[in-house]
């Protein structure tokens, strides 16, 4: 035994310095005291099954007020996309969250009220899912102050997201499910890494990149645990993004997940029109 204890003393800074050389996978089961995982059962623990896209679209007509000119009329069409994932189910379907401004309408309204002669001809709020499937969003409630939303979405039949019961601490290793720029498709959603850098002025910070079609996108620790969700990046370094703290986060899904006895499905046509 006392010979075995002196051939580990003697080799222990061969090991770690070799286990640096030998890269990532090696680092996270000998160097890396934050986390002990097979890299695989990490990625493997990731809940994709959860992940939705959301995309919306919008179509704008503009007519001049003399009648005689519709011929004028000039069509517009516009349309953003971003991330999300199911919180919670129930059997009619499934409670999604996403970021705020993704769920906020006040600017587009703004707009056709400075602009006479201006309507929306369609709307559409979707919700992708990894199968490729599309359902209606419905915004249930948003707080722009924190930047989420809750929605629901009838007939989504995809497993809800598990939430860390304890808040994550600077350094821990964190993933993102997110479609960045619009990247997804079937079975293919983009999967970022990074660290958790801590709160400042109120805000979580993390390391890990992100891009328009980013917001709303989830963050989970190295058990594949809900954390955070990314709301925003900075501009001119785009590899630190911003989340709600863990508590404001957890704190309002969780109190604005219920639809309401009220809800029921004839009340669609209301949240997808003005």
């Amino acid at each position: 035994m006392n010979k075995l204890t002196n051939i580990i003393k003697k080799y222990k800074t061969l090991f770690i310095l070799g286990c640096i050389l030998l890269g990532s996978s090696c680092a996270v089961y000998c160097c890396n005291p934050t986390s002990y995982m097979n890299p695989d059962s990490i990625i493997s623990s990731l809940p994709r099954q959860s992940f939705v896209k959301l995309e919306k679209k919008i179509h704008i007509r503009s007519c001049p007020a003399d009648p005689q000119k519709l011929e004028q009329c000039r069509d517009r069409k516009m349309g953003s996309s971003a991330s999300g994932f199911v919180f919670k189910r129930d059997e009619e379907g499934a409670y999604v969250v996403t970021a705020a401004h993704v769920c906020e309408d006040s600017g587009l309204k703004a707009f056709l009220r400075s602009t006479p002669g201006t309507e929306v001809v369609s709307k559409m709020f979707h919700v992708i899912n990894i199968d490729n499937e599309r359902y209606n969003f419905i915004t249930l409630k948003y707080d722009m102050s924190i930047d989420v939303c809750v929605g629901y979405v009838y007939s989504l039949a995809k497993p809800a997201v598990t939430v860390s019961r304890v808040h994550p601490r600077p350094g821990d290793i964190v993933y993102n499910l997110a479609a960045p720029i619009g990247i997804f498709n079937e079975n293919a959603i983009p999967i970022m890494d990074g660290y958790y850098i801590g709160v400042s002025n109120g805000i979580a910070q993390y390391s890990v990149p992100a891009a328009g079609g980013s917001s709303g996108s989830p963050l989970f620790n190295s058990r594949g645990e809900l954390i955070g969700l990314i709301h925003s990046v900075y501009v001119r370094f785009p590899f630190i993004t911003l989340s709600p703290t863990y508590n404001e986060l957890i704190g309002f899904i969780t109190a604005h997940s219920n639809k309401g006895n009220s809800f029921s499905e004839k009340m669609l046509q209301k949240y997808l029109s003005f």
